[in-house]
């Protein structure tokens, strides 16, 4: 047939996690999920939107000795919109094992496992879209994790 195109789609790898209260097992298993062919993990969560994820690309592409590349986190804001919380979080890592996360169950970050090269990204930002309902049962899933982290650590 003339006109007619085809294209192969990639093929997705679904994998399951059974929640242990652990977010660093849950990060680092999601991780481990990766193939080794690309080069670099782009994490967030699902109710977060990366505001001017157009210039990811050229600014990592610019970048190729960087190992993690982080950008400022808006995680919480005043009725007038204004961000009243704002972390400077890791967002890209090389995916050669220079990093892996780490801590107690809970707010968890990353553990350098070599010497690593970071790169701010001042032009994009990481925005936390959350409803205050969704704050009230994080807190509540929270509380419990770490009362169970204390009882094991």
């Amino acid at each position: 047939m003339t006109g007619v195109q085809t294209c192969a789609l990639p093929i997705s790898n679904i994998s399951y996690f059974e929640w242990i209260d652990d977010f660093v097992k849950a990060r680092n298993f999601n991780f481990k999920q990766v193939p080794k062919e690309y080069d670099y993990i782009f994490w967030c969560d699902a109710d977060d939107v990366i505001r001017g994820i157009d210039k990811l690309k050229d600014i990592v592409a610019n970048n190729i000795n960087v190992d993690v590349f982080s950008m400022n986190y808006l995680y919480s804001f005043d009725e007038d919109k204004n961000p009243t919380v704002v972390h400077i979080k890791t967002q890209i890592v090389k995916n050669d094992g220079c990093v892996e996360w780490a801590g107690l169950m809970l707010h968890e970050d990353f553990k350098e496992n070599r010497e690593i090269k970071r790169y701010f990204i001042k032009d994009i930002d990481r925005i936390h879209l959350s409803k205050i309902e969704r704050f009230d049962n994080a807190k509540k899933r929270n509380y419990n994790i770490a009362q169970k982290g204390i009882i094991k650590y």
